[in-house]
C-alpha cells in the first residue's frame, strides 16, 4: 500500500507566479537600462568628438599665429600645397579624401613639427603641439580638415572656410563638403568651421 505522505504533489500553476512576475520584471527593466546605457554612451562620444573637433580648430588657428602658414606644407617643402589634411584611423566613406599627393596628415603639422620628414627642418617659430592627441574620431574613423581654403592670405578662398569634420558614428560623410561655403553639418556628421585672426605684418 502507498504512504500517501510520500507521493509527490503536482506542482500547482499557481506555484511559478512569482518566478513569471520577477522574470517579466527582469526583462521591462532590461529594456529600459539598456537603451539608457546606449544612450549615455552614444552623448559620451558625441562630446569627445566635439571636444577632438575643437581642439583641432583652435590648433589650427594657433599654428598659423605663430607660424604665419598654414599647415599645408607637402612632402617636396612647398607651402600652402596641401589641399586636405587627415587623422589616423578608417576615412570616412564618401569623404573628401585622397590618397594622394594634395593630401597630408595633421599630426605631422599640428602634433610634430615633420611637415616633410622626421629627419628634416620643420617650421620656423613653430611651438606646438597645437593638439592634445593624434587620433582618430570615437567611431574609428579619421577626422578630415578641409583646408585649401586656408591657403590663400586671408585664410579663405572666394567665400569657402576651411572646416574640420567627423563623420559621427555611421563613419558616412552625409554632405559634400569638398567647397565649404556657411557649411552646415548634415545626417549625423560633426563640423567646425576654421576662422582665421588677420595675418601677423611681419610674417611671409
Amino acid at each position: 500500500m502507498t504512504n500517501p505522505s510520500s507521493t509527490p504533489k503536482p506542482a500547482h500553476p499557481r506555484d511559478f507566479a512569482p518566478a513569471v512576475i520577477a522574470t517579466a520584471i527582469l526583462i521591462i527593466l532590461a529594456g529600459m537600462v539598456i537603451p539608457f546605457l546606449r544612450s549615455r554612451e552614444m552623448a559620451r562620444a558625441e562630446g569627445r568628438a566635439r571636444e577632438d573637433l575643437i581642439d583641432l580648430r583652435e590648433g589650427i588657428r594657433a599654428f598659423v599665429r605663430d607660424v604665419g602658414l598654414p599647415p599645408t606644407r607637402d612632402k617636396s617643402g612647398n607651402d600652402r600645397a596641401l589641399l586636405r589634411l587627415c587623422g589616423p584611423g578608417q576615412p570616412p566613406e564618401g569623404a573628401y579624401f585622397l590618397d594622394d599627393a594634395f593630401e597630408g596628415a595633421y599630426g605631422d603639422h599640428l602634433f610634430r613639427n615633420a611637415p616633410v620628414a622626421s629627419d628634416q627642418p620643420g617650421y620656423a617659430h613653430w611651438r606646438g603641439p597645437y593638439v592634445k592627441r593624434d587620433a582618430n574620431d570615437p567611431w574609428n574613423h579619421s577626422y578630415v580638415v578641409v583646408a585649401y581654403p586656408l591657403n590663400s592670405l586671408d585664410g579663405a578662398a572666394d567665400g569657402r572656410q576651411c572646416i574640420v569634420v567627423s563623420a559621427g558614428p555611421n563613419g558616412r560623410m552625409d554632405a559634400d563638403y569638398s567647397s565649404p561655403r556657411d557649411p552646415v553639418p548634415a545626417g549625423d556628421d560633426l563640423l567646425e568651421v576654421v576662422t582665421l585672426d588677420p595675418p601677423a605684418p611681419d610674417r611671409k
